[in-house]
């Protein structure tokens, strides 16, 4: 992990198979053959990076985190061998204080980076084969044609407010710990008050989770935080 805060340093890692070898086959998914996540405990700091594995097995990515604290960085890949998804988590120190973030302005269930904004519409709620329904817009509330990103024209990472950011077990839902990492169900559809992304969700318990909406627009990557309250029981 990066050691200093006023600039990038490395972040580098090898997954191990259970012999204690690192495994080095994998297979593309979204593009990539692995995303890394880097998250403050307060979920106040996100990075999603994409390192590049030398000969020997190591992955390497530099990162610019802007804020000491206590992180969990993780992984998420397919193995070859294995052919699903999987997720890993440690966790890492970037020595100094934290610096604090303000807390989310505006009404629950909204946010924006300035550019754009990200709403959710109606309610999400805990089981197998849910939907989230997000409007991204401008800060006007006018609909926006998204690029593509990553193969997708959004990602969607969140992670629970309550409790420790530990690795999940999956893509495509909430895995130990509640790590979610999901896409759009279909195509963007444009409507009145913005461009509406519809995400399958499994949601195994509900609560408050705080999600980074990942959508290029004009060319920009932008990551939107927004708080989603998650009903019903596990």
């Amino acid at each position: 992990m990066p050691t200093r805060t006023d600039g990038p340093g490395e972040v580098s890692f090898r997954i191990l198979d259970r012999t204690g070898e690192p495994v080095t086959d994998y297979t593309e998914e979204q593009t990539k053959l692995l995303h890394l996540y880097v998250v403050r405990d307060d979920l106040a700091v996100f990075r999603h990076l994409h390192p590049v594995q030398d000969a020997e097995g190591t992955w390497r990515v530099r990162a610019d985190l802007g804020s000491p604290g206590d992180y969990r960085v993780l992984a998420e890949f397919v193995p070859t061998e294995a052919g699903r998804p999987v997720a890993l988590g440690a966790d890492a120190t970037v020595p100094g204080r934290p610096r604090t973030f303000p807390a989310d302005d505006g009404e629950p269930g909204t946010g924006d980076d300035g550019v754009v904004r990200a709403t959710v519409e109606g309610s999400a709620e805990v089981g197998d084969d849910g939907r989230l329904r997000i409007l991204i817009s401008d800060l006007s509330g006018a609909p926006l044609q998204l690029g593509s990103y990553l193969g997708t024209s959004a990602h969607l990472t969140g992670f629970p407010l309550e409790g420790t950011v530990t690795g999940g077990t999956g893509t495509g839902g909430t895995g130990e710990g509640g790590f979610v990492h999901v896409h759009p169900y279909g195509e963007p559809e444009t409507v009145e008050d913005g461009t509406r992304l519809t995400f399958h969700t499994t949601f195994s318990a509900p609560g408050a989770y705080r999600f980074f909406v990942q959508t290029r627009v004009e060319g920009f990557l932008h990551t939107v935080p927004v708080v989603v309250e998650v009903g019903g029981t596990a």
